[in-house]
């Protein structure tokens, strides 16, 4: 995604990313990880680059923790 930002000026690619990212992430139930992607693809649209690369830490967390919770088979969740 970061990569994206340089080559993309006028945000399409980046923000079609984020859209993407939103409804899956929803689709599963990772809740944060949608609503960061949401307002990221708010952001990208509207051209706010330095905006979306402030955020990029939050949304590689969130996402990080939810591969965690996939690799781990759901384990320790209390399910």
């Amino acid at each position: 995604i970061e990569e994206s930002i340089k080559k993309d000026p006028d945000g399409e690619l980046i923000t079609r990313n984020f859209h993407t990212i939103k409804s899956s992430a929803a689709g599963i139930g990772a809740n944060a990880v949608a609503q960061l992607a949401k307002e990221l693809e708010t952001l990208s649209k509207d051209g706010v680059f330095p905006k979306v690369t402030e955020k990029m830490k939050n949304f590689k967390n969130e996402l990080k923790k939810v591969f965690r919770f996939i690799q781990n088979g759901n384990r320790g969740s209390g399910k």
